[in-house]
């Protein structure tokens, strides 16, 4: 498992389980050593890894991290735990600030989750390292400009490439004086706190943040104030225009040719994205377990009921005389016919269902289903139907989607409950020039050309809490029902290839899409 052809770039110390064995197996930039005294022989060393992960288990973690932070004070240094622990743990280090930035992350996890965040930490190490290059830069020349005075001479070839750095950066840099009163900022800064350079010149940093983003900032200048780096992980920014924004950010002092600190460099990343990239990848690992379960007790559940029917049947016939037994076995007929119908629920939404795959336009399917889709609903909704014409052939199972159509439709139905209201069925096509990352069943969509579906309806609308569990199994807001009706859509569209989006808020309706793949990109 431990590999030393090449310098690691994450150094795993002690004995894995079994998440973090097929991590090190799988990546060739992460080494495992089995002891400390070796990790810090090469921390010390020239070709130091930007990462040290300290397996769940470990003898004595923290005195571990010390020995680490002896050893190279600029090292990353991260701790597994069980998942269950993680935020206890975080909490308990907040109270060593003498042991430095310490990742804490889920030991236990998927591997591929695990990959994922060692491999994020490690990538923040490194661009910290580098920031830090330019922190250490910029306190020289800021240092060196307080020293000068008013009749500093003019700025030196590597002041102007440090210059041209700092503006470029894609991290904000913020310079504040010894007042907090901003003295700089590039551009990338100017986007994440929302204000100019020229607005935010001259005023002090914390009344340019939200009221509730001020303590926070406030704690990390007071640490850099008193001559130590300050780092704050994820911290949440309120953005004026009214999103939020993650940040990591780094503050430094920058000290005078006596020692004294004359003002503080902070260094802002936005890491909203990476947040929501890891979050996506943990609702995919989500979706995937629920499916293969789903699947699987519905694949058994099947089984037997194939064997209930069948008995049942061949019981009523040889009983046709007994009308007491025959109307018991008809109920346990129609029972068992119910209970297949929710084990073909179960397996669609697993993409387990069987499909029967032929060129299909998807006006027809929506123009032979109108009467039966106005015959599911209250007579107070209106159903509209919209198709655009031609329509590219789709390769699908038109049942399924049939089935799909009519979960939308009726979902649709009963956000709109008794009062009068209407549903619109669109359909359309649409070329993606790019991944389509926004789907809100979990699902990313290539690019290539695909036909829309399109239902939406008048209805009481959704929150983002409802929006996100929607396709979960069993999940219903409905005293009544399942809760399988859009689980299964969803896997019948995945089983499909294509993805379902939706847009919905409260009191303003819902808007679901479900992108097919043309024939032609299949």
């Amino acid at each position: 498992m431990a590999r030393a052809t090449a310098p690691a770039t994450i150094l795993v110390v002690g004995h894995p389980g079994t998440s973090m064995a097929a991590v090190v197996d799988a990546d060739p930039d992460i080494h495992l050593v089995g002891d400390i005294d070796t990790a810090v022989d090469l921390v010390s060393g020239d070709d130091a890894p930007q990462l040290v992960v300290l397996v769940a288990g470990t003898d004595r973690p923290l005195a571990w991290v010390r020995r680490l932070r002896a050893a190279d004070r600029r090292v990353g240094i991260a701790l597994t735990v069980p998942t269950a622990e993680v935020e206890e743990t975080r909490q308990r280090l907040s109270f060593a600030p003498e042991l430095g930035a310490v990742a804490v992350v889920g030991g236990d996890q998927d591997p591929e989750l695990l990959g994922v965040e060692l491999r994020s930490a490690a990538e923040r190490i490194s661009q910290q390292r580098q920031l830090r290059r330019t922190l250490d830069a910029m306190n020289r020349g800021l240092a060196s400009s307080a020293a000068s005075g008013p009749a500093a001479p003019a700025p030196s070839v590597s002041e102007r490439y440090l210059a041209a750095l700092t503006r470029h950066l894609p991290e904000g840099v913020v310079s504040v004086d010894g007042n907090g009163r901003v003295v700089t900022m590039n551009p990338s800064a100017t986007d994440v706190l929302g204000v100019s350079l020229e607005a935010a010149e001259g005023r002090v940093l914390l009344d340019l943040l939200d009221s509730e983003d001020q303590a926070a900032v406030g704690e990390v200048l007071d640490r850099a104030a008193g001559g130590r780096v300050a780092e704050l992980d994820d911290l949440v920014v309120r953005h004026p225009a009214g999103h939020r924004l993650l940040v990591n950010v780094t503050a430094a002092p920058v000290s005078d040719e006596r020692d004294r600190v004359v003002g503080i460099v902070l260094l802002v990343r936005d890491v909203t994205d990476d947040r929501r990239t890891e979050e996506r990848l943990r609702e995919l690992q989500k979706a995937e377990s629920l499916a293969t379960l789903a699947g699987g007790v519905a694949h058994d559940f099947n089984n037997l009921l194939v064997s209930v029917q069948s008995w049942a049947g061949m019981a009523a016939e040889d009983v046709s005389d007994s009308e007491m037994v025959t109307t018991a076995l008809e109920h346990i007929q129609r029972a068992s016919r119910r209970a297949a119908e929710l084990a073909r629920s179960m397996l669609a939404y697993a993409g387990r269902g069987t499909f029967e795959l032929e060129p299909t336009d998807l006006n027809d399917v929506v123009r032979e289903m109108s009467g039966l889709l106005k015959a599911a609903i209250s007579r107070k909704t209106e159903v509209v139907i919209e198709p655009t014409r031609p329509l590219p052939t789709v390769l699908v199972d038109a049942t399924q989607v049939r089935q799909v159509v009519m979960n939308l439709v009726t979902n649709a139905a009963e956000a709109i409950g008794d009062r009068p209201g209407s549903i619109h069925l669109r359909t359309s096509s649409v070329e993606l020039p790019a991944v389509h990352e926004d789907a809100s069943d979990g699902d990313s969509l290539p690019p290539g050309a695909y036909v829309v579906i399109e239902v939406e309806d008048t209805g009481s609308g959704m929150d983002g809490s409802t929006m996100s569990r929607i396709f979960d199994p069993f999940f219903t807001t409905k005293f009544t029902g399942r809760g399988l009706g859009l689980a299964a859509s969803s896997g019948i569209v995945r089983a499909h290839g294509g993805a379902i989006r939706v847009e919905s808020r409260p009191g303003e309706g819902s808007v679901f899409r479900v992108f097919l793949p043309t024939e032609e990109d299949v």
